[in-house]
């Protein structure tokens, strides 16, 4: 007598519904782990670790001999939860991110320190590194634009979240034009003042000058040299460091420089010119 060896039915077709399914998995696990790397809060890493999780399950079970198995369509539902987790994580991560911005949204120009210019699909792209820095902290990132030519010392306009600076948006590109001619103060007739006089300047500055957190905390000290240029209507522009002494400083004492008022501009030959004017600004602890 021939006794026969059961075995669990399987489902039509499962060699290809096996392959192709373990396909789409794969994938989606590839794409979970690229977001990973690029997720700053845990709300969005704990949509991607449950993909992850529920990958690695779908994977175990697959991998599981058929005449073992109890249900072959245990696999396939382990595929659709790990496809539906995607989705929720990414429309959560969608929303976190208009949120945050809506809510937190810092407007802000980040100077354009690198751009790298190439050819792809019968057109010019351009890759502009820029850098911007909040209390102290210096953030990189990167903008590609396939139509407008970009170059060093444009201003990336963004909008980021104060509660977490890693999120942003590019608002804008603002290129960068050369400024008109400065005169130097030794050769201006009427040279520009602050309103109410030196003493007044640096009343202003000491009663608005924070001193960053980071520089507190490493002790550092020193004189931040600085430049801008006094407009012909008073305004103030411009702003450079000459000399710096970092942990978030120079950033404290440029953003003192443009908040000032306006200046009474500087005269020359009876019209208002544009004059360049240097500052030290002093950090003690």
């Amino acid at each position: 007598m021939i006794q026969t060896k059961k075995t669990l039915p399987v489902l039509p077709g499962y060699s290809i519904y096996k392959s192709v399914v373990a396909a789409v998995i794969t994938l989606v696990m590839a794409v979970c782990l690229l977001i990973l790397t690029d997720l700053p809060e845990t709300q969005f890493n704990l949509f991607t670790v449950a993909s992850i999780v529920a990958w690695g399950i779908g994977l175990l079970v697959f991998s599981i001999p058929p005449r073992y198995r109890k249900d072959n369509v245990f696999s396939f539902f382990f595929a659709i939860v790990t496809i539906l987790i995607f989705i929720v994580g990414q429309y959560t991560r969608q929303n976190y991110r208009a949120d945050q911005l809506a809510s937190y949204g810092t407007l802000i120009k980040a100077e354009v320190t690198d751009v790298k210019k190439s050819y792809k699909k019968f057109r010019y792209r351009w890759t502009a590194s820029f850098v911007y820095y909040v209390n102290g902290k210096r953030y990189r990132s990167t903008i590609t634009k396939k139509q407008d030519e970009m170059a060093p010392r444009d201003l990336i306009e963004i909008r980021y979240s104060s509660k977490d600076p890693d999120l942003y948006e590019v608002v804008g590109v603002i290129k960068y034009k050369e400024p008109d001619s400065v005169g130097a103060i030794s050769a201006i007739d009427s040279p520009p003042s602050f309103p109410g006089g030196a003493e007044s300047l640096y009343s202003m500055i000491s009663e608005n000058l924070t001193y960053p957190e980071l520089a507190i905390e490493n002790g550092t000290s020193g004189t931040v040299y600085l430049s801008f240029v006094i407009g012909k209507d008073g305004s103030i522009e411009d702003v450079t460091v000459v000399k710096g002494i970092g942990d978030g400083c120079d950033e404290a004492a440029v953003e003192v420089l443009k908040r000032m008022p306006k200046w009474n501009p500087g005269i020359q030959d009876g019209k208002a010119v544009r004059v360049k004017y240097n500052i030290p600004i002093k950090f003690s602890l």
